[in-house]
């Protein structure tokens, strides 16, 4: 078996062409990772951007805030996570936006924005732990996050 096929592709989901892809698994399986490193792949050949999104701003904000805690370190150590204004977070590479991060539970805060520049959205570790609070009423607030993306 060859190393690379030890570890989650997310290309192979694409092949389905699909609005949604929920992808479950272990811990270090490499969904993140695919995923982000997709959505690099994607922005250098098309220009368009992708939005990483979490569950609450708590996450969101320790991300932009600790390096450590940066999801693109292990894809791309150059690729920085900004805090651009209030709630708004973008993944800079070489000065430029490559893609945007948003939490669900202030996402409908931020309602009205333009996204016709994003193919790519990730939701990253969408299933809490059983021991963190529960935002009310989760799935309704990902379908407006869904209008409010697309």
């Amino acid at each position: 078996m060859k190393k690379n096929e030890l570890y989650f592709d997310v290309c192979t989901l694409l092949t389905y062409d699909e609005p949604f892809n929920i992808v479950i698994g272990g811990r270090g399986t490499g969904k993140t990772y695919s995923s982000l490193s997709y959505a690099i792949k994607h922005f250098k050949e098309t220009g368009r951007r992708f939005i990483f999104m979490r569950r609450t701003q708590t996450e969101i904000d320790f991300m932009a805030r600790t390096e450590s805690a940066n999801p693109m370190k292990s894809v791309n150590p150059d690729v920085a996570l900004k805090n651009i204004e209030s709630r708004f977070f973008a993944f800079i590479l070489d000065g430029e936006i490559i893609g945007y991060a948003f939490a669900l539970s202030t996402v409908s805060s931020i309602r009205g924005i333009d996204m016709s520049d994003v193919d790519v959205w990730i939701f990253d570790e969408f299933i809490p732990e059983f021991h963190v609070h529960k935002i009310a009423h989760e799935g309704l607030a990902f379908l407006t996050a869904s209008e409010t993306f697309n």
